[in-house]
């Protein structure tokens, strides 16, 4: 099991692995791929480098960092494009469920930041979704409170009270 770590623009995102060195963090995503811990993908191989230590896991960076916008066969059907109604989705109509969908089948820069930036949203929008779903219960409570009460209290005019003496000066 992964790492799951809260990011203040991306949301929980998942990591397999990290790595910290000089001010950098760096993991590697659970379904693939390279980011920093703040969610924002990794910009260049020197990154890498500095933040994970030789070895193979090194080694495996720098290779998916070489290929990681070469061609795959079935890149077609995962394309992401933007819907009508502003959201993303894969070309074929499936939903974007993970970052790694994203950092996996988009190439870094301007528009992978904002199809991050509105996965975060979607995944906060889907948690409130859920959230009011889970509790019925709130929603009757909203509703009972916007009825008036039964038994309301009469308004009774103030009690007089008898002068027994007048006194004049």
């Amino acid at each position: 099991m992964g790492q799951k770590i809260h990011t203040k623009n991306y949301g929980t995102i998942e990591f397999e692995q990290t790595w910290c060195s000089e001010g950098l963090h760096i993991g590697r995503l659970t379904e693939g791929g390279y980011a920093h811990l703040t969610g924002l993908p990794v910009q260049s191989s020197e990154e890498l480098i500095q933040c994970i230590p030789p070895g193979p896991d090194q080694e495996a960076a720098l290779h998916w960092w070489e290929h990681r916008n070469d061609p795959v066969e079935e890149e077609a059907s995962n394309r992401i494009v933007m819907n009508k109604d502003g959201s993303y989705s894969f070309e074929d109509g499936s939903p974007i469920e993970t970052y790694s969908d994203i950092t996996n089948n988009t190439a870094p820069g301007p528009g992978q930041d904002a199809i991050l930036t509105w996965f975060a949203g979607e995944l906060e929008r889907r948690k409130q979704v859920q959230t009011s779903a889970d509790t019925r219960a709130g929603a009757k409570a909203k509703a009972v409170k916007k009825t008036p009460p039964k038994n309301p209290k009469k308004k009774t005019a103030p009690k007089t009270v008898p002068v027994e003496k007048e006194i004049t000066v």
